[in-house]
């Protein structure tokens, strides 16, 4: 699983479609940032995490954090 997660995440870091539509690469970021989480991939998971929130927080603006889980919103108050 982690093989795979890393080849879709380097697919995703090289991505110029999806680099254009930032909700989507927010939403795939928060997707593949708890998943490495659940594998216990740390530093992969707070590096998608991170790139999620920034994605989020550019195209929707801090209101849009509310959907987070509860446990990733550690995040928004750490320097990015």
């Amino acid at each position: 699983m982690e093989q795979v997660l890393n080849v879709a995440t380097r697919n995703l870091d090289h991505n110029a479609e999806i680099a254009q539509q930032p909700e989507v690469g927010a939403a795939l970021r928060l997707a593949f940032g708890t998943t490495y989480e659940k594998l216990g991939v740390l530093g992969e998971a707070e590096r998608n995490l991170r790139l999620a929130l920034n994605l989020s927080s550019n195209a929707f603006g801090s209101q849009r954090l509310e959907p987070w889980p509860h446990n990733m919103k550690w995040l928004s108050y750490s320097a990015v």
